[in-house]
């Protein structure tokens, strides 16, 4: 009698037991939102905001300079900025609504950074497409010296030798890329300050240099080398 007793008054603790632990469990779920919600600047947000963009100048040259499938990555990448923006103005509106202002502002802060990328990235591109043109420069000078030096030095006084770096088109508009070397200086000139002699002998040999409708750039690289963007509609 005893025995059956003690488990007659055992089996209600146990029952109890189970009962609040999935009352527990219940609330766990239930708060789920509220964590996820919480009112703190998540600075995850505008840190992986961030990740495209610095991925995205890279892709962009090697998709104008490298033969490779960089066209379709540049999309993926630009398809899931657009996406990631889309999701990060939903949780800034469900902030705000919960009146979470911290993590509104996080949210609306890496929002940010993507909306305006395509303005800011016209004034940074430049600069960031120059340093990798320096960097793969500096990987593979090597091989151009080896050249330039096969060659004599009267030779090399009274020609411009050009290195192809690659080119790309979209949409009518086409760029292409060249390591030029000049022992002159004069590539760097516009058309206007150039001399004759220098046109005679580099004219001929790309006449989208002095082409009405394109646009060079170029800059030093080291020594006599330089790097030639040429961008014509």
């Amino acid at each position: 009698m005893r025995v059956g007793r003690a488990l007659h008054h055992a089996r209600p603790r146990r029952d109890a037991g189970w009962e609040m632990a999935a009352i527990e469990v219940g609330r766990a779920d239930s708060d789920m939102p509220t964590r996820w919600m919480r009112n703190a600047f998540l600075w995850r947000y505008p840190l992986i905001a961030i990740v495209p963009e610095i991925v995205f100048f890279p892709v962009l040259y090697l998709q104008g300079h490298v033969t490779g499938s960089w066209f379709a990555l540049l999309l993926l990448l630009m398809l899931f900025a657009g996406l990631f923006l889309v999701a990060l103005l939903v949780i800034a509106a469900l902030a705000l609504w919960k009146r979470h202002f911290k993590l509104a502002a996080a949210a609306l802060l890496a929002a940010t950074a993507i909306g305006t990328f395509p303005w800011y990235s016209l004034r940074i591109g430049p600069p960031i497409h120059d340093a990798i043109d320096e960097v793969r420069f500096y990987v593979v000078r090597d091989r151009y010296d080896a050249i330039i030096k096969r060659m004599s030095a009267e030779e090399r006084a009274s020609t411009v030798v050009f290195f192809n770096w690659g080119e790309s088109g979209f949409a009518g508009y086409n760029s292409f890329y060249s390591i030029a070397y000049d022992e002159s200086g004069e590539i760097l000139l516009s058309d206007a300050e150039r001399s004759q002699a220098w046109k005679d002998k580099v004219y001929s040999q790309d006449s989208l240099l002095n082409a009405e409708d394109c646009k060079t750039s170029a800059f030093r690289l080291g020594g006599h080398f330089y790097s030639v963007n040429i961008h014509c509609p």
